[in-house]
């Protein structure tokens, strides 16, 4: 048996041309650091990227209608546990574990989220609230699951299998990952916090505390 059968792993400046008096010329547009910063929401605006929006709006949904239920917990664990094994290559594949995470929550949990309109400032006051410190961006051991040292044709079929996935419904999708070997811990993950690639960056002091919290409600 192949060995990624046990392992799951896995803005533009436009150049305007303006005519000037009577003699043909061009004029490229410049843009400021500052608008230039503001095109990317992660950036100048305050707005958080994608994984970290979707792992502390489902902390914040904690306490509400659209709390995570058991049963996705059971899902959702696997995949938060893949992203924070840093073992993701790029954002192809963080994406594809991304599109996996939003498949296992449902339309009002996601649309709850997105009115959140999360921002940097949120993610440090949420932290702050629970005497979390933003950490320094240390290497870190991969969590139970993520794919270590992959050939470049594993990765291709890992890509593959989380695509395929997407079509699952939340049992078929935990089915496969047994068949594919993939551990799903009844308890708190083994191991520190580990580094994410990709724009999983600013996320890091937020997948302890989900996935932990993901464990016990999976356990529940």
């Amino acid at each position: 048996m192949k060995a990624i059968d046990y392992i799951l792993a896995p803005v533009v400046a436009i150049v305007l041309l303006v005519g000037c008096g009577t003699a043909p010329s061009t004029q490229t547009e410049t843009i400021s650091p500052s608008e230039e910063s503001a095109a990317d929401p992660g950036v100048a605006t305050g707005g958080l990227d994608p994984t970290s929006a979707l792992a502390l709006g489902t902390l914040k949904l904690e306490g509400t209608e659209h709390a995570v239920t058991p049963a996705q917990a059971t899902a959702l664990l696997p995949l938060w546990q893949m992203i924070q094994g840093g073992s993701l290559q790029g954002d192809a594949e963080t994406d594809a574990v991304l599109s996996q995470i939003e498949g296992a929550m449902t339309g009002p949990q996601l649309s709850a989220i997105e009115a959140m309109a999360l921002t940097i400032e949120d993610q440090q006051a949420w932290m702050q609230e629970r005497g979390i410190e933003m950490p320094a961006m240390p290497g870190g051991q991969a969590g139970p699951g993520a794919p270590q040292d992959l050939s470049e044709g594993e990765r291709a079929k890992l890509r593959e299998e989380l695509q395929a996935m997407g079509s699952m419904t939340a049992e078929e999708r935990a089915t496969r990952m047994a068949e594919l070997g993939i551990e799903q811990p009844q308890g708190a993950p083994e191991g520190g916090p580990g580094s994410t690639s990709g724009r999983a960056g600013r996320s890091n002091a937020l997948l302890d505390p989900l996935v932990e919290l993901l464990a016990e409600r999976a356990a529940s």
